[in-house]
């Protein structure tokens, strides 16, 4: 019995996070996964067209970061081998 109720309390410790950030998913009115629980956290206290200036922040946010990683990727592709090597 003892072995059913820690496996029991284990699974509910693994689940409720998940459960939590699906509840919260909904109150943002977003897919579940598709933003950070801080994204949702600031869309769920917003309404109406506060929502969707915080959206629009949001994407803008997420662009300006992809096109830096495209940006720092390409840098490393492009250095030459020995500029990669520093010396002292």
């Amino acid at each position: 019995m003892f072995k059913v109720c820690i496996i029991c309390a284990l699974s509910v410790g693994i689940a409720a996070p998940a459960l939590a950030n699906e509840q919260l998913a909904r109150a943002a009115d977003v897919a579940p996964g598709e933003y950070t629980t801080i994204e949702m956290i600031e869309l769920a206290q917003v309404g109406g067209h506060e929502w969707q200036q915080r959206m629009d922040v949001i994407q803008k946010q997420r662009a300006a970061f992809d096109a830096e990683v495209r940006a720092s990727m390409t840098r490393i592709s492009t250095r030459s081998p020995d500029a990669s090597v520093t010396t002292r």
